[in-house]
């Protein structure tokens, strides 16, 4: 009786353990793809495509500095010179790659009614979801006009207008959720703001279904490398990023299985 009693006590134990372990890699996994899915609000981009500006500039001045009865050096052969002018100003290089990145900051940010600074969103359809969460917030309905029971947006195909199919989408109330929630905290945050943080929320949300689908076909390890490569695969986190809708076509899907 005592040893079925410690076996038992010992298959709880490990039981016990591997819910831990379980439950801490989806954890992870979650944390990994909401900071992927947060990094283009750093604009990473912007210190990336400095530097690449800032050593063209050079390049540019080297050939120009070359002697006037020598012929452009080649493109290799500039590249090379320019790392050696960079070897020797280094300080001065930093001070034109720092103010080339201050101004595409600047370029790609706006203001907030909360006196903060702010990345745009970066592509076009998002904007129409951002319009239509507008509308949404300010008339109680995301449609401009609705004409004998149609939803329009008056917007497209101006100003002849168009009928709006998704204006009533998911993707509308989600956006308006979470502006809601957020504005508990920060009455004054921008819009476009609380809808980037949509497909953020629910490229994280996604980590789930997608971890224990994965598990209960392969186990744990196919489990983890399947909730991050949806999470963060390039074609997704290109369709996704910003506001758009495309999220919801890999989310939703998932918690259907």
């Amino acid at each position: 009786m005592k040893s079925a009693s410690r076996l038992e006590r010992g298959v709880t134990s490990l039981m016990t353990s591997s819910r831990l372990l379980c439950w801490a890699l989806v954890l992870l996994a979650m944390a990994l793809v909401g900071w992927i899915r947060w990094l283009p609000q750093s604009l990473g981009i912007a210190d990336d495509a400095a530097d690449r500006l800032a050593r063209r500039q050079i390049q540019e001045r080297v050939a120009r500095e070359a002697p006037a009865p020598a012929p452009a050096p080649p493109l290799a052969q500039a590249g090379e010179l320019a790392d050696q002018w960079i070897g020797r100003h280094p300080a001065q290089f930093e001070a034109e790659r720092s103010a080339i990145a201050r101004r595409l900051r600047v370029d790609l940010t706006y203001a907030g009614d909360d006196g903060r600074e702010h990345v745009y969103l970066g592509d076009y359809d998002s904007y129409l979801w951002l319009r239509h969460a507008r509308t949404f917030l300010r008339t109680g309905t995301p449609c401009d006009a609705v004409v004998d029971g149609t939803c329009r947006d008056t917007h497209t195909n101006a100003p002849v207008g168009a009928r709006s199919s998704y204006a009533r989408s998911l993707h509308v109330a989600a956006i308006v959720t979470v502006h809601h929630v957020v504005g508990w905290f920060r009455p004054a945050h921008p819009l476009p703001a609380s809808a980037f943080l949509v497909p953020v929320i629910a490229g994280v949300l996604g980590v789930l279904p997608a971890f224990f689908v994965a598990r209960g076909l392969a186990g744990t390890t196919a489990g983890v490398f399947a909730a991050v490569l949806t999470g963060v695969h390039p074609f997704v986190l290109t369709r996704t990023i910003g506001s758009d809708n495309d999220v919801w076509n890999v989310v939703l899907p998932l918690y259907v299985l």
